[in-house]
């Protein structure tokens, strides 16, 4: 699960609280979208690089010495 970025930091301090909650709803929606499709993009790769290490380990420990 994704914990979206805080929106806090964006919005502009005027002094009282009046926010739009479609707005914010939506904003949160499209952050985690953004979220979730970059988590989906990287995930493999991560994989990818746990199993190089895992040559490389082996490749080490078959090198001569």
């Amino acid at each position: 699960m994704f914990e979206c970025a805080s929106i806090q930091n964006q919005l502009i301090p005027t002094g009282e609280i009046n926010f739009n909650k479609e707005k914010l709803e939506k904003h949160k929606q499209e952050v985690c979208s953004k979220a979730e499709e970059i988590h989906r993009e990287y995930l493999p790769m991560r994989f990818e690089i746990t199993e190089l290490d895992e040559k490389i380990k082996v490749l080490k420990a078959q090198a001569p010495k």
